[in-house]
């Protein structure tokens, strides 16, 4: 039924916020994913890059692990008891484990704009799923990290969806926001299409 349901940005706000937490004002957060009962977190800028465990109750940083300064952190994604992260313009990804953050493989990969911007994993079908900054989606053999297919995202209007940035895939849709734009698409993996907008306009005080 979810799927079904009509929204657009015309509709208004539909969130309610249910609690408030003070995060740490010095992290660029650029992905954020929830597994095993803990917060994970890739921040960003280079030279400040980091991958973090928080406590999903205070987001007290638990442990955190600096990154190469050369390296700018991107996405993150949990998958398979694993945290996937991919960096922004160095084309290079790395593997943690997940309790310890200690890399235990790195890897190289390639999108239409060459850089990493979100990332996700569709347990279903076992993929792991990218952004760049295109108005694609680029779909990963998680075994190889290669492209196996990518898709043109289409909004409500008719426009590509361009600078779609942290993604999350929830119910067989993919949840992307847009870089400096208050709203989260619903995407229909399969074709590229567009479903709902969400108007979060509201949620961060200009």
């Amino acid at each position: 039924k979810w799927h079904a349901i009509p929204v657009t940005k015309d509709d208004g706000p539909m969130f309610r916020i249910i609690k408030k937490f003070d995060h740490d004002k010095r992290a660029f957060t650029q992905g954020l994913t929830y597994a095993r009962g803990q917060l994970f977190e890739s921040t960003g800028l280079y030279g400040q890059s980091t991958v973090r465990i928080l406590d999903p109750n205070t987001v007290e940083v638990l442990k955190q692990v600096p990154m190469n300064k050369i390296l700018f952190g991107e996405g993150m994604a949990y998958f398979k008891d694993t945290l996937v992260q991919i960096t922004w313009k160095s084309q290079q990804g790395f593997v943690y484990n997940m309790t310890t953050l200690e890399v235990i493989d790195q890897f190289k990969f390639s999108t239409t704009k060459n850089q990493g911007w979100g990332i996700t994993w569709d347990r279903c079908k076992d993929e792991l799923i990218v952004t760049d900054g295109s108005k694609y989606l680029h779909f990963w053999d998680p075994s190889t990290m290669a492209e196996k297919r990518k898709i043109p995202v289409t909004r409500l209007s008719g426009e590509p969806a361009v600078e779609m940035n942290e993604i999350e895939f929830w119910r067989g849709r993919v949840l992307a926001n847009v870089w400096f734009e208050d709203v989260l698409l619903v995407i229909d993996p399969e074709t590229g299409t567009v479903e709902k907008e969400y108007d979060f306009a509201t949620l961060w005080p200009k």
